[in-house]
């Protein structure tokens, strides 16, 4: 496969495609600060009561990131992008099969529980979702892209499928973007919303990285779904 070489928009626009083997993009977006210390959000205390973290948030069907930085819960929309849901929610609880990529059997047991955020470009975007940790790796399966007219990125905390160059090739790998990216619109599909804890996106996004990878790991502890009536 050729190398890349991306600057300005394609440079943004790359960040979101689930990375290849020899598909490693050079990139002079520039270094983010120090390494903070874990941000502690309300979303933790309310999640160790015993109650839903998102049980204030109101009706729908919410998705519980508890990773080593801190909580991020966020609306799915299980709507406009059902599909899409459908396959994330299926991954997380352990209910949909996938390829472990160890050994090449289907499996069925959470797939994201101790994945990492493996890439991080400050300003843009946190993305995860993938059990390898190399941004190479997925469920050994594709999804359709669910691209909707009423979903842009015009806010904070979108949550949306990366894909391999078209909204049809997602699998697992997601991201978090920090602000509105009217460039995407129209190339990924876009399935939930930040309710809770952007602070935490936004604290992940400024650890310190080399090629956009965090120099410490940034743990998804648990990903948890919650519906609330």
């Amino acid at each position: 496969m050729r190398r890349i070489r991306i600057t300005a928009i394609t440079a943004a626009l790359a960040g979101l495609v689930a990375w290849s083997a020899g598909a490693a993009a050079n990139r002079s977006i520039g270094s983010t600060d120090a390494a903070n210390p874990p941000v502690q959000s309300n979303d933790a205390a309310q999640s160790e009561t015993g109650e839903l973290a998102s049980q204030a948030l109101g009706p729908g069907t919410y998705a519980v990131f508890q990773t080593n930085m801190g909580v991020i819960i966020c609306k799915l929309f299980d709507r406009l992008a059902p599909a899409t849901v459908d396959n994330f929610i299926g991954l997380a609880e352990g209910t949909r099969a996938f390829k472990d990529p160890k050994t090449g059997r289907e499996v069925k047991r959470p797939y994201y529980d101790g994945t990492l955020f493996h890439r991080v470009i400050a300003n843009f975007m946190i993305q995860g979702g993938d059990p390898t940790g190399t941004g190479q790796g997925g469920p050994g399966y594709e999804i359709k892209g669910e691209i909707r007219g009423s979903l842009r990125f015009d806010r904070p905390g979108r949550l949306a499928m990366a894909n391999a160059g078209s909204p049809d090739t997602a699998g697992s790998q997601f991201f978090i973007t920090h602000g509105p990216k009217s460039f995407l619109d129209g190339g990924y599909t876009i399935f939930g919303q930040v309710m809770k804890g952007q602070e935490v996106v936004n604290a992940i996004g400024r650890v310190q990285t080399r090629s956009d990878r965090p120099l410490f790991d940034i743990v998804l502890e648990k990903l948890t779904i919650e519906r609330v009536q």
